[in-house]
């Protein structure tokens, strides 16, 4: 079985449903939309953060590898620019991911998002676009109101990026 690869992304935090919506396409123009659970997300963030972590793992200075994340996420958020939602012409396929895998090697981190029957869509993403799309989840955080200490470092949550009132697209190349 082939896994379609996301092109493009665009977070929503659905406040009815109290939940994130991926609204993905791939390269064929396919559109999904994939849910996340505060649940499933706070252990995916937890995941990525890390990951991301473990590239200034070899300063011994705490504040070294402080400056050293919060230079690297500014960096990201310099470089995003905005992109049209991602929007279907037509009836879209809705999905509640159930587990996500993750792979990284030498800088690209891929996301396997799951659901029942075996289904599943890989988000590829380099670092850049790693703390782009981290950066667009922390925004809906604090749009929904869901609790960020002890979640989200200070050299994300220090740049103070305005809540989304809508959606925010990232696209992948």
């Amino acid at each position: 079985m082939s896994i379609a690869t996301i092109q493009r992304v665009t977070v929503r935090y659905e406040e009815h449903e109290d939940r994130l919506q991926l609204a993905t396409e791939d390269s064929e123009g396919n559109v999904l939309a994939l849910w996340l659970t505060q649940r499933l997300t706070n252990r995916l963030v937890a995941v990525l953060l890390a990951r991301l972590a473990k590239a200034t793992a070899g300063h011994s200075d705490a504040s070294t590898r402080a400056t050293m994340q919060a230079w690297e996420q500014s960096a990201a958020y310099a470089q995003h620019s905005p992109q049209p939602p991602v929007q279907s012409k037509g009836p879209v396929t809705q999905t509640l991911i159930t587990s996500v895998d993750i792979s990284d090697e030498d800088g690209l981190f891929r996301l396997v998002l799951r659901w029942p029957d075996d289904n599943a869509v890989v988000l590829p993403l380099d670092s850049t676009a790693l703390r782009q799309w981290l950066g667009i989840v922390y925004g809906h955080y604090r749009q929904a109101e869901w609790p960020c200490d002890g979640l989200w470092p200070d050299w994300v949550s220090a740049h103070d990026q305005p809540a989304p009132t809508g959606a925010a697209a990232l696209s992948l190349h």
